[in-house]
C-alpha cells in the first residue's frame, strides 16, 4: 500500500528466517494512534469502511498480487460444544461444505476490523497488521469486521459498517447464496471457541463474559442464516 492515500506503516528491515534477530521479525516506521476496543461512532464506522473500499479499490499487477485467501475454518469442522442450537451451526458448516462461488476477487487485508486500526479520535491514522493480506473476496473483510463488531460492541453497528461500505462504492456479491456462503465461512472461522480466536481483544474488555461473546457470535449466525434451525 505504500504510495496510496492509506496511514500505512512502511518497511524498513525483514528478518525472515531470524538469522539476525533470533526469530521472525519486521521492522516498520512508527505510525501514531491507538487501538480503540469500546464502541465506536457512526463516523467512525463511516471512516472504517472508506479504508475498507481504498483496499478494495486499489490496482494490483499480476506479478505483485499477495497469495490467495485462505479459509479460517477448521479442516475438522464440529458443532460447538457451547451451542444451544446445534442445528443452526450443522446448517452453517452444509453451507460451508457446498464449496466457495466464483465471487470476484480482488486485495484484501484479510484482517480487517476494528482492532486493527489506530485511532486519533475518530480519525485514523494508522492501518496494521497486514501479515494475512490476500488476493480474496472483498466479502471476507466486510464480514470479519461485522462479527468483530457483533462479538464486541452490538449488531446496530455491524449493520452499520456494512451500509457505509456500500454508500462509499464498496462492491460486494448481490447473490444470496454467494453472500450466504462467505458470512457463514467467517463466523465458521471463530470455531471451535471464539473467545480462544480474540483472546487479545477481549483481554481488555472485562465487560464481555466468555459465553456473551459465544452468545453473540451464535445470535449473527442466526440473523444471517434465518431463524428455522429448531
Amino acid at each position: 500500500m505504500e504510495g496510496s492515500s492509506l496511514p500505512v506503516p512502511q518497511l524498513i528491515a525483514s528478518d525472515p528466517d531470524g538469522s539476525c534477530t533470533g526469530d521472525y521479525a519486521n521492522l516498520t516506521t512508527w505510525v501514531p494512534g491507538q487501538v480503540r476496543l469500546g464502541p465506536l461512532s457512526l463516523n467512525a464506522i463511516d471512516e472504517l469502511a472508506k479504508i475498507a473500499v481504498i483496499i478494495h479499490g486499489t490496482p494490483v499487477d499480476d506479478d505483485r498480487r499477495p497469495r490467495p485467501f485462505e479459509f479460517w475454518a477448521p479442516d475438522d469442522l464440529e458443532v460447538p460444544s457451547w451451542t444451544s442450537r446445534p442445528e443452526l451451526w450443522r446448517r452453517a458448516i452444509d453451507i460451508f461444505n457446498q464449496g466457495a462461488p466464483s465471487t470476484h476477487q480482488g486485495l484484501i487485508h484479510r484482517d480487517f476490523h476494528p482492532g486493527n486500526i489506530l485511532w486519533e479520535g475518530d480519525r485514523i491514522t494508522g492501518v496494521i497488521d497486514w501479515a494475512e493480506t490476500s488476493w480474496g473476496p472483498p466479502d471476507l473483510d466486510v464480514m470479519h469486521s461485522r462479527a468483530n463488531f457483533a462479538m464486541l460492541h452490538d449488531f446496530d453497528s455491524a449493520d452499520a459498517f456494512s451500509v457505509a461500505y456500500r454508500w462509499h462504492g464498496g462492491i460486494l456479491d448481490d447473490d444470496h447464496d454467494a453472500a450466504l456462503f462467505w458470512a457463514v465461512s467467517d463466523i465458521l472461522g471463530f470455531l471451535p471457541d471464539p473467545t480462544q480466536i480474540i483472546t487479545a481483544l477481549i483481554h481488555h474488555r472485562t465487560d464481555l463474559p466468555d459465553q456473551l461473546v459465544r452468545e453473540r457470535l451464535e445470535h449473527l449466525l442466526m440473523i444471517t442464516i434465518g431463524d428455522d434451525c429448531d
